[in-house]
């Protein structure tokens, strides 16, 4: 049971990290050229990370 924690705390870092990076590339991505589908994703990652 020790050991869960750990693990389960660097899952959710990577899963944060993981995230950040895709609304950055997403952010990107809209200045490049701006797509609904690529919009209504990033306000869906604030919401999954909330």
């Amino acid at each position: 049971m020790m050991i869960s924690w750990p693990i389960y705390w660097l899952i959710h870092l990577l899963v944060a990290a993981a995230m950040w990076l895709a609304s950055t590339v997403l952010i990107c991505t809209n200045r490049a050229r701006p797509t609904p589908t690529s919009i209504k994703t990033i306000p869906l990652l604030r919401n999954r990370e909330g």
